[in-house]
């Protein structure tokens, strides 16, 4: 499922009221409010990517920088360029939190580069028990109890532990948790946050089935009607162009068709053979007769 600019629009602007304050709060980020995403393209950033994976502006006037990792981040560097680059566009200081989706426990927190001191956040996911979470889960589910307070859970229960589940079981349930959910409200945010937030970091199987699995809720729904409409009036717009194009050089075309027909009928009254002027205009010989035969009654009518 490609997904237009105006369609991804769509997906931040549930990000930015789905994460709350209680999404900030889930990851250690205290005190804080989301109030609007921001772009994740960073221009000059000369590292092995342009892209920041999810960013906010917050209400007490910082940036919030998430990042997703599945492996152990040897050192900061990277992410020392990222918000030195954010820090540089927006003027305003970086919050950064990185959430770890597999098997690290442990990853650095501070940078030391001299005159540069830089620090972050980690998250470990797989320090949370997602067995007990999933039985919590259901049970709110269940009583119509679901709330903004369970939504990061459920974001990210395949990343969770989960001993003696396999990740596509514990991803099978948190689709059909979102699914059943009875609020479509609610079930947009916790949609929104499983393809914003932790559908970044699952294979490309798994992004497959979890777009098809969602493809009937709203929020889908509305990116697909935006990604369609986006597609029909790109054809459109490519339709009256390549028309435009086409009518041009059929003029071009009728020009120099003209053109030799002129001279043509120039040639013949002057009485020049038919042979040689279909020769000499490269006309059919068959245009090249009507041509004279309308020589021929202009003169009579002439007379």
């Amino acid at each position: 499922m490609t997904i237009a600019r105006n369609a991804k629009d769509i997906l931040l602007k549930h990000l930015a009221v789905t994460m709350g304050e209680v999404g900030l709060a889930w990851m250690g980020v205290q005190g804080v409010q989301v109030i609007a995403a921001i772009p994740t393209e960073l221009d000059e950033v000369d590292i092995r990517s342009g892209f920041i994976d999810v960013g906010f502006t917050l209400a007490d006037g910082t940036l919030l920088h998430i990042e997703f990792q599945t492996t152990l981040e040897p050192n900061l560097y990277r992410f020392l360029l990222y918000d030195a680059r954010l820090t540089a566009t927006y003027c305003k200081p970086v919050r950064t939190v990185v959430l770890y989706t597999q098997d690290v426990h442990d990853a650095p927190t501070a940078l030391d580069a001299g005159g540069l001191q830089y620090r972050l956040e980690n998250v470990y996911l797989r320090d949370r028990d997602g067995l007990a979470a999933l039985r919590r889960l259901q049970q709110r589910v269940a009583h119509d109890d679901f709330g903004p307070q369970d939504r990061m859970d459920l974001a990210f229960l395949p990343f969770m532990a989960h001993p003696g589940s396999s990740d596509g079981d514990l991803l099978t349930q948190t689709v059909n948790l979102a699914l059943s959910l009875k609020n479509r409200t609610e079930q947009d945010y916790a949609v929104a946050l499983i393809l914003g937030l932790s559908g970044r970091v699952l294979s490309e199987e798994d992004q497959k089935r979890l777009k098809e699995a969602l493809r009937m809720t709203d929020l889908v729904k509305e990116m697909l009607d935006e990604t369609d409409q986006k597609a029909r009036q790109e054809g459109i717009e490519q339709g009256i162009e390549r028309g435009i194009e086409r009518g041009i050089e059929r003029g071009i075309e009728r020009g120099i068709e003209r053109g030799k027909e002129q001279v043509a009928q120039n040639l013949l009254g002057k009485g020049m053979d038919v042979a040689d002027v279909q020769e000499a205009t490269g006309l059919s010989l068959v245009r090249v007769e009507e041509l004279k035969k309308a020589v021929h009654r202009a003169k009579l009518d002439r007379k």
